[in-house]
């Protein structure tokens, strides 16, 4: 076997090993934090009257809903017409191309 030779520690190997370090330290500074209990925080809860701003929203909402439901039934059982844009053209004939190809192949 041939001698080995050392290398120097490349800029790339540097890099990693900062951090690994740093991930190092990381996880040491969040094992040691203490655990939080978020529910044992919670207070009770406080009823809150019904202000202008709320009104304004709910019949914003209503309003909204009403609409959406009147477009729903009104648009039923209509047809939807496709506008004929030169893509659609453009797809049309390249599916008719390659219909004909399938055909003729068998």
């Amino acid at each position: 076997m041939g001698k080995g030779t050392a290398v120097r520690d490349t800029p790339e190997i540097e890099r990693v090993r900062k951090n690994q370090e740093n991930i190092s330290t990381t996880f040491h500074l969040c094992s040691s934090l203490p655990q939080v209990k978020y529910k044992e925080q919670v207070g009770q809860p406080t009823a809150v009257g019904v202000t202008p701003e709320m009104e304004r929203v709910r019949r914003n909402q209503e309003n909204i809903s009403t609409a959406s439901v009147q477009g729903l039934h009104t648009m039923k059982g209509r047809g939807c017409s496709a506008v004929d844009t030169l893509e659609l053209r453009r797809v049309r004939e390249s599916q008719s191309a390659v219909s004909m190809v399938a055909c003729s192949m068998v």
